[in-house]
C-alpha cells in the first residue's frame, strides 16, 4: 500500500527500487498480482462513470420535448388569456405569428422565453447532468424546427424566428447547466455521529 501512495503522489514507479535493484514497476506489478490486486491504473476511482444506454437518451428525449410543448401550451394559455385570443397550433409552429410589431406577437415571444425557463427546470429534474444540459437543449429546438418545417411545408426564413429560439436556446442551456452544477455541487453530507473508541 505504501508503493500505491507513492506513486499516486507523483514520485512514480521508475523512482521506486526494488530490494534487488529491479524496476519499481515491475515490483508493483509482482505485488498487485501475488496480492489479487488490481494495478494502479485499474483501480483509478471514477465519479460518476457514465454508461451510453441508448434507450435511456431516447426516453429522455422523448421526456424532454413532451415538457418542451405540454409547458409552452400552458405559457400560450396563460397569455392568450390576458387578451382574450384563441389558441391555435400557429402559435407554436408558424414562422409569422412571433414578432415585435403586434401584441399577439410579443406575448408569443414572451410564452417562448418562460417556456424556457421552464424547460432549464425540467432539466434539472430529468437529465441532472450539467454537461449534458446544451446537448439536450439543442436536440428539443432542432426537433421543432423540423416541426415548424413540416408545419409551414417551407424552410423557416424569417428572422424574429431565428433570434427568439436563439435566445431560448441560450437560456435554457445556461440556465439548466448552472442549476444541474448547483445540485452536483452540493456538499456530500457525512455521518456526524461519533464513533466509539474501540
Amino acid at each position: 500500500m505504501l508503493f500505491w501512495g507513492w506513486e499516486s503522489a507523483g514520485v512514480g514507479a521508475a523512482a521506486v527500487r526494488g530490494p534487488f535493484g529491479g524496476d519499481g514497476r515491475e515490483m508493483l506489478m509482482r505485488l498487485a498480482s501475488s496480492h489479487g490486486q488490481a494495478p494502479a491504473s485499474a483501480m483509478a476511482p471514477q465519479f460518476r462513470s457514465y454508461v451510453w444506454d441508448p434507450a435511456l437518451i431516447l426516453s429522455q428525449i422523448t421526456l424532454m420535448q413532451a415538457i418542451y410543448y405540454s409547458s409552452l401550451g400552458l405559457w400560450l394559455a396563460v397569455v392568450d388569456s390576458l387578451v382574450h385570443n384563441s389558441p391555435s397550433l400557429d402559435q407554436i409552429f408558424n414562422y409569422e405569428v412571433l414578432g415585435f410589431s403586434t401584441s399577439p406577437g410579443r406575448l408569443a415571444m414572451m410564452a417562448f422565453i418562460l417556456n424556457a425557463l421552464s424547460c432549464a427546470i425540467g432539466l434539472l429534474y430529468f437529465i441532472r447532468r450539467g454537461k449534458q444540459c446544451l446537448d439536450f437543449t439543442v436536440t428539443i429546438h432542432f426537433f421543432h424546427l423540423l416541426g415548424c418545417w413540416i408545419y409551414n411545408a417551407h424552410f423557416p426564413t424569417a428572422l424574429t424566428w431565428w433570434l427568439v429560439h436563439t435566445v431560448c436556446t441560450a437560456l435554457m442551456a445556461v440556465i439548466g447547466e448552472y442549476l444541474c452544477m448547483r445540485t452536483e455541487l452540493k456538499e456530500i453530507p457525512l455521518n456526524s455521529t461519533p464513533k466509539s473508541n474501540v
